[in-house]
C-alpha cells in the first residue's frame, strides 16, 4: 500500500514538473554538422542532423545535388532534467557519396516545431579528385568516425570503425 502512495507521488511530482512553464523545452532549433569539409570522391561524408526541442520531428531533407543521400540507422534521443530546466533533443546520421568532383553548397535543412520552421545554415564541401594512379588505389582501407566531433565533458559519443575492401583478396595460408 506505502509502494502504491510513493509512485502515485512521484508521478504527479513529475507531471507537475513538466507541466511548468519555465521548465519546458528550451532553444528549439535545427543544426547540421559534417565529419569534414574535403574529401575524394571515394569517400563517404556522415552528416548529423540536430533538432533540439521535440524529439519526435523529422528534418526536411533538401535535394542535394551531386550527391547520393542514405539514412544512416535510427534516431539518438536525449533528454535532460537539471536546475536550467528541459531539453531534449534527436540526431539523426545521414551518409552522403559524392558522384563528382568539386566544390559545393549543401542547402539548408529545416523543421517546423510548434508552428515555427526553422533552418540550419548552409555549408560547402569540397570533393577532390581519387589518385591519378590507379596502381596506388586503395584496395583496402579503415574508416573511424566519431558521432560528435566536439562532445562536452562525460558526454556520450558514438565511435565507428569500419574495414572495407574494394575487390576479393586471397590469403595465403601456408
Amino acid at each position: 500500500m506505502r509502494s502504491k502512495a510513493i509512485y502515485a507521488c512521484s508521478l504527479v511530482f513529475v507531471l507537475l514538473l513538466l507541466s511548468t512553464p519555465g521548465l519546458q523545452a528550451a532553444d528549439a532549433g535545427i543544426s547540421v554538422s559534417i565529419d569534414r569539409n574535403e574529401a575524394s570522391i571515394e569517400d563517404q561524408l556522415l552528416l548529423s542532423v540536430t533538432i533540439e526541442g521535440d524529439r519526435r520531428a523529422f528534418p526536411e531533407v533538401p535535394t542535394i545535388a551531386d550527391f547520393e543521400v542514405f539514412r544512416r540507422g535510427g534516431a539518438s534521443t536525449q533528454v535532460q532534467f537539471g536546475s536550467g530546466g528541459f531539453r531534449s533533443s534527436v540526431e539523426y546520421t545521414f551518409v552522403l557519396t559524392p558522384k563528382k568532383v568539386g566544390t559545393f553548397t549543401i542547402p539548408s535543412f529545416s523543421v517546423k516545431l510548434e508552428g515555427t520552421t526553422h533552418q540550419s545554415q548552409p555549408f560547402r564541401v569540397r570533393i577532390l579528385p581519387a589518385a591519378a594512379n590507379t596502381t596506388q588505389k586503395r584496395h583496402l582501407f579503415i574508416n573511424a568516425v566519431v558521432s560528435k566531433p566536439n562532445p562536452v565533458i562525460q558526454e556520450q559519443i558514438i565511435y565507428t570503425w569500419r574495414f572495407f575492401k574494394r575487390k576479393e583478396i586471397q590469403i595465403d595460408s601456408r
